[in-house]
């Protein structure tokens, strides 16, 4: 069954959305070397580290006529002995830090189940006399997450 068949809610994590539409959330953990860890969410989806700092995403083919895919990038968590996150820190801060890379989606295709995610840093790289030569995929810092949010849509293009 891909997503849009039949029952959507509270089926598999999805969730009917506006428009007979659906809304799904997934996490991608990376590993060192940019590796993936984890992918968790619903079933079916898959990400797969097919360059520096691109994955190829699979999802199940949707039979909507549309799919947004939302990433966001957090950083690496510290965490104790016993896998669980550190708390507040010192003065009520929390241990924690900022992502250090980007994301961004590229190559979606709902019905066919695939897309490309790009991790780049943030800085533009300068290229001397020529000008900035823009952002360079990178490999996120080890213990990174990305949180995807996929949004199906029975509207068509026009």
């Amino acid at each position: 069954m891909s997503i849009g068949e039949g029952s959507k809610f509270p089926i598999s994590g999805f969730g009917a959305a506006w428009n007979r539409g659906l809304i799904a959330d997934a996490t991608i953990e990376i590993r060192g070397s940019g590796l993936v860890a984890t992918a968790y969410g619903f079933p079916g989806l898959t990400a797969t580290l097919v360059g520096t700092g691109l994955y190829a995403i699979g999802f199940p083919a949707t039979v909507a006529a549309g799919m947004r895919i939302y990433p966001h990038a957090m950083g690496p968590e510290p965490k104790g002995p016993t896998g669980a996150f550190l708390g507040p820190q010192g003065s009520g801060g929390y241990a924690g830090s900022v992502p250090g890379f980007n994301v961004h989606m590229s190559h979606v295709g709902g019905q066919s189940g695939t897309a490309l995610l790009s991790t780049t840093s943030p800085l533009v790289n300068p290229s001397g006399a020529v000008g900035p030569t823009g952002t360079t995929r990178i490999f996120p810092p080890t213990g990174s997450v990305v949180n995807l949010q996929f949004l199906a849509s029975p509207v068509t293009r026009y």
